[in-house]
């Protein structure tokens, strides 16, 4: 990946946790030390950020800073695929459960590859 490109994968996660968690683009940025201009920036992959910043972000949105991250060796279920579901009027629970059973057909999938 281009450094612009990861700018953009990662700037594209941050805004889908944040909308996953319902905050405004103003709240985080007050709360990360961003006016609004540079977060929206951030969110769009026009400005990138110390890992530090993004360490902070991360933790103001409950995840791992890993998790901003594209990571070529895993297919775990996304945020966006969690944002879908919520979209489609299923209950936080019901993500939950249906997060869990994705994650575990993955794991077998990842097995039974290893086994082949």
């Amino acid at each position: 990946m281009t450094d612009d490109e990861i700018r953009r994968f990662v700037g594209g996660k941050i805004r889908t946790y944040r909308k996953l968690r319902g905050i405004t683009t103003g709240n985080l940025a007050e709360a990360a030390g961003f006016s609004r201009e540079q977060l929206t920036r951030v969110e769009v992959g026009q400005l990138g950020t110390p890992f530090t910043r993004l360490a902070q972000i991360a933790g103001l949105l409950g995840v791992r800073v890993g998790d901003l991250f594209p990571d070529a060796h895993s297919e775990s279920p996304s945020a966006e695929l969690e944002v879908a579901f919520r979209r489609e009027g299923l209950s936080p629970e019901e993500v939950e459960k249906v997060m869990d059973y994705v994650e575990m057909v993955r794991a077998r999938r990842m097995l039974r590859g290893r086994s082949e």
